[in-house]
């Protein structure tokens, strides 16, 4: 994969669906020009009943973590958010999107959804990272999680 150094973290498959394995696409992130993939530590996972690829870097910095978002294989209409939840059980929306009809990572679309977002959460004190689909009445169903 174009950019990607063999000395970054990946996940370890813990029977959640998470997977070392890398995305299942091979391009540099937008807006990194030649710098490749993002800094940070790269967790990533596709879920086995949604089938959504989920592949997140996380960046410690002093204020809390950066993360850059890569979403695939998810088709719309859909109103996405991702939640950070700390080890001591809070939560934080980093980012929310939609995807359209087409999706993002699909035949329609081949390209993923790159997003990025912060957390004022330490690197450490992030336990999951759920993506999720909103739904009516303030409803929402998990798409992909995955721990750091």
């Amino acid at each position: 994969r174009a950019g990607h150094t063999p000395d970054q973290p990946t996940a370890r498959p813990t029977g959640s669906g998470q997977s070392s394995a890398p995305a299942p696409w091979d391009s540099s992130w937008p807006g990194l020009g030649d710098r490749g993939t993002p800094a940070g530590q790269r967790v990533a996972t596709t879920d086995p009943g949604s089938g959504v690829t989920l592949e997140v870097y996380l960046d410690e910095k002093r204020w809390g973590t950066q993360l850059a978002v890569s979403v695939a294989h998810i088709a719309g209409p859909l109103t996405c958010r991702l939640i950070v939840v700390g080890r001591d059980g809070s939560t934080e929306a980093v980012s929310s999107w939609d995807v359209p009809p087409d999706g993002y990572g699909t035949a329609a679309h081949p390209q993923p959804l790159f997003v990025s977002g912060s957390t004022r959460m330490s690197r450490q004190d992030i336990a999951r990272l759920d993506l999720v689909a909103a739904g009516g009445a303030g409803a929402s169903s998990r798409l992909a999680s995955l721990s750091p």
